[in-house]
């Protein structure tokens, strides 16, 4: 009967290489507190899901952030960020951190969202692309 002892070893590392490729795509669903959602994450690259039914707080450093669902307000503190966000229109989206870019899509029909800038060095972009 032949030797499996090397190929049975590296199931384990096939097996986790495979599931944080699926946990890499998968979409991140922050915690709902306070009436509002939370993401602390520092240093993460990922996608998350607003819900539309509750104001998106992030707070966080060296993020790069893609926030997809209807929101309605946008939080943005911590500082060094990338922030990719879909927002509503007539809707809300306030930097309080430094360093940080935000570039928004807006997803429904209605005025463009309120930009407010409360922090140094921070840049909004409107997507016109998408």
């Amino acid at each position: 009967m032949p030797c499996n002892r090397g190929r049975l070893a590296a199931v384990p590392m096939v097996l986790s290489l495979a599931l944080a490729a699926v946990g890499a795509s998968a979409k991140v669903v922050p915690t709902v507190n306070d009436g509002r959602i939370h993401y602390t994450k520092n240093g993460a690259r990922e996608t998350v899901y607003c819900d539309g039914r509750h104001p998106f707080e992030m707070d966080a450093d060296r993020v790069d952030l893609k926030i997809v669902g209807p929101c309605s307000q946008v939080y943005v503190a911590g500082d060094h960020n990338d922030v990719e966000t879909d927002v509503l229109g007539g809707g809300m989206i306030m930097i309080t951190g430094a360093h940080n870019d935000v570039t928004w899509h807006q997803v429904s029909p209605g005025r463009p969202p309120a930009l407010v800038n409360n922090g140094p060095s921070n840049t909004f972009h409107p997507d016109v692309a998408r």
